[in-house]
């Protein structure tokens, strides 16, 4: 069923963005997939994105164990970060290794209402051997707790990943995907949350203080 799935996301990514390669090339080189590894051997997933050639960020909630070794995936090689900064309430985690660019861009501005998003991670991770995805959606308005709603689609594995627009001519950074949306124990397939780009950057001022 999974790769059912990833065959037809990516089948549908092709189709969707012919013509645009500039763009989504760039968007792809910037998110980079996390293996994560147990005491025992177990093997996890998630994504990040590259602030530059020292951090990347990711979501906590991929850290929950304490004990997990982390390694990002950069051109077939497993690179291995530490976390240098983590805030559970914002769910962001900023994390420090000898990494290297393409790098993403923090976008100007907030997302409008409507405007075209994309959602790009690595969708199951190592089940899949790390292929990685774009889908696209809308911009469907802030929550009230520094996220927002979108209904470009979401994945186990894709947490982490980069939220883009197109901002001005290139693409830029807008959130950070952190899962489908559940209420009153009811999940929405079609709608996923992310963390603003407001709630980065001050994420950002604080790891950095």
């Amino acid at each position: 069923m999974k790769k059912l799935l990833l065959a037809f996301l990516l089948l549908f990514s092709t189709a969707l963005f012919a013509g645009d390669e500039d763009h989504f090339q760039a968007m792809r080189d910037a998110v980079k997939g996390i293996k994560l590894v147990d005491n025992q051997g177990h093997e996890g997933s998630g994504s990040a994105i590259v602030l530059n050639t020292r951090q990347a960020l990711s979501v906590a909630h991929v850290f929950s164990n304490p004990n997990l070794k982390a390694f990002i995936r950069i051109n077939g090689r497993e690179i291995p970060v530490k976390i240098k900064f983590v805030d559970t309430k914002s769910d962001l985690a900023l994390l420090e290794g000898n990494l290297s660019c393409p790098c993403v861009t923090l976008s100007s501005r907030e997302p409008r209402l409507d405007e075209k998003i994309f959602n790009v991670g690595f969708p199951f991770g190592t089940d899949l051997k790390w292929a990685q995805f774009i889908t696209e959606g809308r911009f469907q308005g802030p929550s009230d707790d520094g996220r927002f709603w979108t209904s470009a689609y979401s994945v186990p594995g894709n947490s982490g990943g980069g939220m883009f627009i197109i901002d001005g001519d290139k693409p830029a950074i807008v959130g950070i995907a952190e899962g489908i949306v559940g209420i009153n124990g009811r999940v929405y397939t079609n709608l996923s949350t992310a963390m603003s780009l407001s709630l980065i950057k001050d994420f950002l001022r604080r790891a950095a203080s």
